[in-house]
């Protein structure tokens, strides 16, 4: 009984860091692009796009505003999704269909998260260099740290999510048996 306390304990905290997280994540987001210029001008270098930030002006920056919110999009629902689950496991649900689901398309995000992350930022950069005279337009693709690392998660919780599946039915076929 001890270890159900224990993980009702840790799944609150888990829920609080994840809706920390939801509020969070939309307002970096939109400081970023709207109030500070530096951080911006530092996210597009990384990205190998060089231009001043005072050059995206207008529907050039609306559109890349736009494009750079889909990623962040998928790490919402992720998010979610994460304090969902979290949820069911503070309330004693760990096996459920309901449990599992969630889980399932936790690991499905984080793999769409994995191609689309570089390629919203391949978008940007092809956005903010279009129009410059005298310079060419830019397409740079990245693949970096945070897709890999999303690439490994969703992969260890698709296997884990599969396991969680395969025992749920091994688990009801035992309780027929009975």
């Amino acid at each position: 009984m001890e270890t159900i306390r224990k993980i009702g304990r840790v799944s609150l905290f888990m829920q609080v860091l994840a809706a920390t997280f939801i509020v969070v994540l939309p307002s970096y987001h939109v400081l970023t692009w709207f109030a500070v210029d530096a951080w911006l001008q530092h996210h597009l270098a990384i990205r190998g796009v060089h231009i001043p930030v005072g050059e995206i002006i207008g529907p050039k920056f609306v559109f890349a505003f736009l494009v750079q919110t889909i990623p962040l999009a998928i790490e919402l629902l992720v998010l979610c999704w994460m304090y969902q689950l979290f949820g069911c496991y503070r309330r004693g649900e760990v096996f459920t269909i309901s449990t599992i689901d969630r889980f399932r398309a936790l690991a499905r995000m984080l793999f769409v998260y994995t191609i689309v992350n570089p390629l919203a930022g391949a978008v940007v950069s092809v956005i903010v260099t279009t129009g410059r005279p005298g310079e060419p337009r830019m397409l740079v693709v990245g693949f970096g740290t945070p897709e890999i690392a999303a690439l490994i998660a969703g992969g260890v919780l698709a296997t884990i999510g599969w396991v969680m599946v395969e025992a749920k039915r091994l688990a009801d076929d035992n309780t027929q048996i009975v």
